[in-house]
């Protein structure tokens, strides 16, 4: 197990924001690439097993591409309300900060779009409904 020293305290508060920011980001845009493949007419499980092999791959794919796939949000390893939780507080404190993050607005939006849909409570790879025109 690693840890790193952050600085004065709080700063590992702050830190998990840059975190979630960036992984969450990461699943949306699996989601989406999943999505784009899908409407070519592209099997998403064999699309995903090549990506794993390419410069794109994200330790992401591993953890949440084949509930993705399989549209598997149930038992969540961690429930898409609370990142989306997360994404409005990333967004308060970049306000307070100046940070300038239009990606996670996109999100927030994208997020409650899946929430809107009643799938809030589950695996926040449910964010690949965000991309489903048919849900």
């Amino acid at each position: 197990e690693k840890s790193f020293y952050l600085g004065a305290s709080g700063m590992a508060s702050k830190f998990k924001l840059v975190h979630n920011l960036i992984l969450g980001l990461n699943r949306a845009v699996l989601a989406e690439g999943l999505q784009f493949a899908e409407s070519y007419g592209f099997d998403s499980e064999h699309v995903l097993s090549i990506l794993k092999q390419t410069p794109a791959y994200s330790v992401v794919m591993d953890a949440k591409g084949d509930r993705m796939v399989k549209r598997n949000y149930s038992s969540p390893q961690a429930r898409l309300n609370q990142h989306l939780k997360d994404v409005k507080l990333i967004i308060s404190e970049s306000e307070k900060s100046k940070s300038i993050i239009p990606l996670s607005s996109l999100h927030e939006a994208l997020l409650e779009s899946v929430q809107d849909k009643g799938l809030g409570g589950g695996d926040n790879s449910a964010i690949m409904e965000a991309f489903n025109r048919d849900a």
